[in-house]
């Protein structure tokens, strides 16, 4: 895919104090990957049948909120419910959308984040929280609990109807990882200057209604990639091009659109956790 995609994106700074809104980037460390994980082995078909993740379903239903529960322990964690209520991140946004945190129907009460397109006729959308890490990493994994509550019923993976709700950029040299997500499927997508490569899509939850916890992760030292939905990897045909070295890493959260979008749009993200090495 050759067109690059504008959207909707929460920013944060990772291990930082304060970060800004602004892209559809997460960064995460992959010092936890499994074997089957890092060598982006295919997984089990993932449904929205999975529909209790992000429900308590991955933390053993602990009450103590989902980034202060046993287990949760990464390298970046935001579930929206400290105080205050996004200190982590920067919110950046342009075209017909908006992107706020939201009470209504949170993953894990009673903040997350919600984001929303509206159709157009040109231009492209952008609606995003984004963070930054303050060390250079080889190895990154972002993960978060989603909800598209609103999305274009098209089917075909012609990038007239996806968005990308997850990227992570590394600096320098703008090397950028995206899911791309489609009316039927999924891809990851890589930039860098003027080269753009998509992977092979995949099945991943998709559609108004869909709901699951979705990631993007890269090795830039085994020279892999991938998507996990649920936390099992769904692609083994991601490699990375060899103009993605590893960097400094920025992460985006939101709505990001390849070409306007014909539909109105509502996504639904909580529980943002990142593993980087």
């Amino acid at each position: 895919m050759t067109t690059r995609i504008r959207a909707f994106v929460l920013v944060a700074v990772l291990g930082a104090a304060s970060v800004p809104v602004t892209a559809c980037s997460l960064l995460v460390s992959t010092s936890g990957l499994t074997t089957a994980e890092a060598s982006g082995d295919a997984g089990r078909d993932v449904t929205t049948a999975d529909a209790s993740i992000g429900d308590g379903a991955h933390d053993g239903g602990c009450d103590a909120g989902f980034c202060a529960c046993a287990g949760n322990a990464h390298s970046f964690c935001d579930d929206f419910d400290s105080v205050p209520t996004g200190a982590n991140w920067t919110i950046v946004q342009f075209g017909a959308g908006t992107i706020a945190y939201d009470r209504n129907d949170a993953f894990s009460p009673p903040v997350d984040v919600l984001a929303t397109a509206q159709p157009l006729m040109t231009g492209n959308l952008s609606e995003s929280i984004v963070a930054t890490a303050p060390q250079t990493v080889t190895r990154g994994r972002v993960e978060v609990d989603m909800a598209i509550e609103l999305g274009d019923p098209a089917g075909p993976m012609d990038g007239t109807h996806g968005f990308c709700p997850i990227s992570v950029t590394l600096q320098p040299g703008d090397q950028t990882l995206r899911l791309n997500i489609y009316g039927d499927s999924a891809d990851v997508e890589q930039l860098s200057g003027t080269m753009s490569v998509a992977d092979q899509p995949v099945d991943v939850p998709t559609g108004t209604g869909a709901r699951a916890r979705y990631g993007l992760w890269f090795d830039t030292k085994a020279r892999t990639c991938g998507v996990t939905v649920n936390g099992v990897e769904k692609m083994s045909t991601c490699v990375l091009d060899p103009s993605i070295k590893g960097g400094i890493p920025s992460v985006g959260l939101g709505i990001i659109f390849v070409r306007p979008p014909t539909s109105a749009w509502r996504v639904r993200m909580d529980n943002v956790t990142a593993d980087y090495d």
